[in-house]
């Protein structure tokens, strides 16, 4: 299912720039010249075809993606699935490798600085208006710009950056679609050398529940009305890209169901230990190929490396902690409804109410991941588990009630 929103979704999307990537024995290669043919294949590290698309890339050269056709027998491989803990072992080494070609091929070289360059300078036209105006309202900005110079400056920014960008895409598509191709081919090989390090984001995002609950404040003070619509904005974005990823899958004979892209959100927050180990082995082996010359190129397709047992104590941890700051949340209602706290029920209200809402959905996506995991393998109940359980609650406790109290 995971696997299914890449083949059926992004894939198709990736195709339109003719920039998707070789996964494995689903790659055919046009070797069209004998000169040097024993280092075409780019070797250095865990994940050689993603690894040598990038390098075929970067010369100008392109991919076609030919999709599975539902309901046939018209597609160009077949593949045993790796299923269960050896998929997360084989989660582990991709993410390993797309670490090893962020050293390799992409560090070194002009063209991700300057596309991370052109990504930063987006981030902040989009992020800049909520951290970095005051709390006047838009309307204010517009009605007497002069009153709210510095407002009215970095919406000017933000704006401008957009428009920007929106006219050259447009020019691009109409004048040279071929430049836009390459362009955005240097996109997918930033995804490609970076996702790893999204799973900050996914960090971040199961903090602000606890945060919430157990503090009863917002941990920034950001432009309410700014980040709302910036924040709809963005989803009417997001869900128009995945209305095109879907209705080019039905013209392709495929299907994009709604429930893959749901375990690719799910697998966001499970393969957060995955991710993690692996930009530390990455930067470790990726030193080691760079610096020191080390062949980087074997990796064990079905080994112990332990990945299972970390995502079980993760997701364990999640449900933990996600219950324990729903339960946080009732004490502040409940304390704040009666009057017997400094929190009025005005105060915690928005908060609480939030952070309790968005723990409740974490238990809800990792829910099914954790049992899955955990059948025919639960944890046994022994007594230095039970202390450790204690002391962390305790731990919590003492946390939260001297949050309370201050």
């Amino acid at each position: 299912m995971r696997n299914d929103f890449l083949f059926t979704g992004m894939a198709l999307i990736r195709d339109r720039c003719y920039g998707m990537t070789s996964c494995g024995t689903g790659g055919i290669w046009a070797l069209t010249d004998a000169h040097d043919i024993d280092n075409f294949f780019f070797g250095r590290t865990m994940i050689e075809d993603t690894s040598t698309s990038t390098k075929c890339f970067l010369m100008g050269r392109r991919s076609v993606y030919i999709p599975p056709t539902r309901g046939t027998n018209k597609q160009l491989m077949r593949a045993v699935p790796k299923v269960s803990a050896n998929y997360l072992d084989a989660l582990e080494r991709w993410d390993t490798g797309a670490v090893q070609c962020f050293i390799a091929q992409a560090l070194p070289l002009k063209w991700f600085w300057c596309t991370y360059g052109c990504n930063l300078l987006l981030m902040f036209a989009v992020l800049g208006p909520t951290f970095f105006t005051s709390n006047e309202s838009l309307a204010k900005v517009i009605e007497k710009p002069f009153d709210h110079l510095d407002d009215a400056f970095m919406y000017m920014i933000s704006t401008g950056t957009l428009f920007i960008l929106f006219v050259s895409v447009i020019l691009l598509s109409l004048l040279s679609p071929r430049t836009l191709n390459n362009v955005l081919r240097y996109l997918i090989l930033l995804f490609n050398s970076i996702y790893p390090f999204n799973t900050v984001a996914s960090v971040f995002w199961l903090i602000i529940p606890p945060w919430l609950c157990l503090t009863a404040e917002f941990p920034f003070n950001l432009d309410a009305a700014t980040a709302i619509i910036g924040s709809m904005l963005l989803k009417i974005v997001e869900f128009s890209i995945v209305s095109k990823m879907k209705k080019d899958s039905e013209v392709q004979g495929s299907e994009l169901d709604e429930m893959s892209i749901f375990r690719s959100q799910q697998m966001d927050k499970v393969t957060v230990p995955i991710k993690l180990r692996a930009i530390l082995k990455g930067f470790q082996t990726g030193y080691r190929d760079v610096v020191q010359k080390h062949d980087n190129s074997w990796w064990e397709s079905f080994g112990g490396s332990k990945t299972a047992q970390w995502v079980k104590i993760w997701l364990m941890s999640i449900n933990f902690t996600m219950v324990v700051s729903v339960l946080a949340s009732f004490y502040w209602l409940l304390t704040a409804a009666f009057g017997l706290g400094s929190y009025t029920l005005v105060d915690v209200t928005l908060p609480v109410i939030f952070g309790m809402v968005q723990a409740i959905i974490n238990i809800w996506v990792t829910y099914d991941p954790l049992f899955f995991i955990l059948r025919g393998n639960m944890p046994r109940v022994t007594l230095r588990y039970v202390e450790a359980v204690v002391m962390v609650a305790f731990a919590i406790m003492t946390l939260f009630f001297v949050s309370a109290t201050s």
